[in-house]
């Protein structure tokens, strides 16, 4: 049987799961009031590594001083890939030389 990919679930620490379609959403989410479930997602991973990068992808689409630490702290992450993701969103913070 073929499951739909908005269908698939990502399992996490302790059989938490969360449905693969809501983990790409979170990588679209550009609202600053977001952080604060955002962080809680952080915290908890429900969905293990993949909510923590899409959590992460979230972050860096949101340019808020709310998420910059949070981005900051991304950086120690022992994932490469979320370590990567932090950097990106941090160099949003810089200032664009004026031409």
């Amino acid at each position: 049987m073929v499951v739909a990919h908005h269908e698939r679930v990502v399992a996490g620490k302790g059989g938490a799961s969360v449905p693969a379609g809501l983990g790409v959403a979170l990588r679209s989410v550009s609202n600053p009031a977001t952080v604060a479930g955002l962080t809680r997602l952080l915290g908890e991973s429900p969905g293990g590594l993949f909510t923590k990068r899409c959590v992460a992808e979230a972050l860096r689409n949101i340019h808020s001083g709310d998420a910059l630490p949070l981005l900051v702290a991304l950086l120690d992450d022992p994932d490469p890939a979320i370590q990567y993701i932090a950097v990106m969103g941090r160099g949003r913070y810089a200032k664009r030389p004026r031409r």
